[in-house]
C-alpha cells in the first residue's frame, strides 16, 4: 500500500496526512448524547477532555450546554492565542470532539485550536505550546488530552524537541492528566511522538484503529508502542455547520477519493486513528467519572487515580480478534 502519511513541516504533521482517509457527509439530524443535568447531581465534577486539534464548531447542537454548565469551552477564553486560520474548516476537530462526546456525554470538552498554515499543516512547536498552556492553567484540572497529530524525530533538533514535549507530558502527568495520542495512519516504521511515549510514560496511551469486528484497520500503525485499540473505521460523528453563507470545508479534510470538495452537513462518517483515539479519550473520561462516584472517600492522588483507571481500561488485542484478549 502506498505511503500516505507523514508530511513533516519541521515538528508538525499535516492534519490532512494524519487523517488521510476519505470522509463522507451524512444528511441527518441526530440528537446530542444525553447528559446528566447538573441539577440532578449537584456534587458532580465533570471530567475535562482537552481536544488539541483544528477547532470545534460551537454552533453545532451537540456542543450546546446549559447556562453555567457548558459542554464546550474554548481555550481562547483562557489566554490561548487565536490562530491565523480559525474557521473550523477541516471537519477534523469537530468530528473528534463529537466522538469524545458520544463516549463521555457528561464530560466538558476544552477546545484548543492549533495554528496551521494554508496547506493544512500544524505550525511548528504547537504541540509543546499547547501542552505548556494547559499546564499553566492551574485553576483547571485537565483529566484527559486528546491529540491526533504527532512528529517523528529525524535529527538532533527533533530529538531536543521530543525531550521538551516529553517533559511537558510528564509535568501534566504529575497532576493526573492522561495523554491519549493517535498512533497515525500508514506511515513509516519510525516512532510517532508523543504517541510513542506510551511505551515508557505511565500516563500516555497510544491508540490504533480497529474495525467493528475488532480486526486491525489496514491503515493503522502496528508497532510495539501502540498500547490501545478502538474502533476507527466508519465512525459517525459531528461536523461543522455551514456559516456565513459558505460551507466550512477545506480540500485537506473534506474530500472524496477524487479530491473534490464535499459539503459538510453537520454529521459525517470517517475513518482514522484520530477517531479511535477520541473514542478512547472519551472512555477514559467516563471511567474517571464513574470511579469518582464509586469511591467518594478515595484518598489517592490525582496521578494515582489516573494510573489506576488507565491501567484498568484495556482494549481487545486486534491480533487476537475473536477471543477477547486485551491489549
Amino acid at each position: 500500500m502506498a505511503e500516505k502519511v507523514v508530511s513533516v513541516n519541521k515538528h508538525g504533521f499535516s492534519v490532512k496526512n494524519t487523517h488521510g482517509l476519505p470522509f463522507r457527509p451524512v444528511s441527518a439530524f441526530v440528537p446530542a448524547p444525553r447528559r446528566t443535568p447538573a441539577s440532578r447531581a449537584p456534587d458532580l465534577r465533570r471530567p475535562v477532555v482537552a481536544v488539541l486539534d483544528t477547532g470545534v464548531d460551537p454552533a453545532h447542537p451537540w456542543f450546546q450546554g446549559d447556562p453555567g454548565d457548558p459542554v464546550l469551552l474554548d481555550a481562547y477564553d483562557e489566554g490561548w492565542p487565536r490562530p491565523a486560520i480559525a474557521d473550523y474548516g477541516p471537519h477534523h476537530g469537530t468530528f473528534v470532539a463529537g466522538v469524545v462526546r458520544q463516549h463521555a456525554p457528561d464530560a466538558i470538552i476544552l477546545s484548543v485550536t492549533l495554528d496551521r498554515g494554508k496547506d493544512g499543516r500544524i505550525a511548528d512547536r504547537q504541540i509543546l505550546k499547547a501542552l505548556t498552556h494547559l499546564y499553566d492553567q492551574q485553576h483547571r484540572l485537565i483529566d484527559v488530552i486528546c491529540l491526533a497529530i504527532g512528529f517523528r524525530s529525524l535529527n538532533a533538533a527533533d530529538e531536543c524537541y521530543k525531550e521538551e514535549v516529553r517533559a511537558a507530558v510528564d509535568r501534566l502527568a504529575e497532576r493526573g492528566t492522561i495523554l491519549v495520542a493517535a498512533a497515525g495512519n500508514y506511515g513509516t516504521p519510525e516512532p510517532v511522538y508523543p504517541a510513542a511515549f506510551a511505551s515508557k510514560a505511565a500516563l500516555v496511551a497510544s491508540v490504533g484503529a480497529v474495525t467493528v469486528k475488532g480486526h486491525l484497520a489496514d491503515f493503522s500503525r502496528d508497532e510495539d508502542w501502540v498500547t490501545r485499540h478502538c474502533v476507527g473505521v466508519d465512525v459517525f460523528s459531528a461536523t461543522p455547520l455551514a456559516s456565513g453563507g459558505a460551507l466550512s470545508t477545506l480540500d485537506d479534510m473534506a474530500v472524496h477519493d477524487d479530491n473534490e470538495q464535499t459539503a459538510l452537513t453537520g454529521f459525517g462518517v470517517g475513518s482514522g486513528t484520530s477517531y479511535a483515539a477520541a473514542a478512547y479519550a472519551g472512555m477514559l473520561a467516563q471511567a474517571l467519572l464513574d470511579q469518582s462516584g464509586v469511591a467518594p472517600f478515595d484518598t489517592s492522588t490525582p496521578r494515582e487515580r489516573a494510573e489506576r483507571v488507565l491501567n484498568a481500561l484495556t482494549t481487545p488485542d486486534p491480533h487476537r480478534a475473536g477471543n477477547g484478549e486485551a491489549a
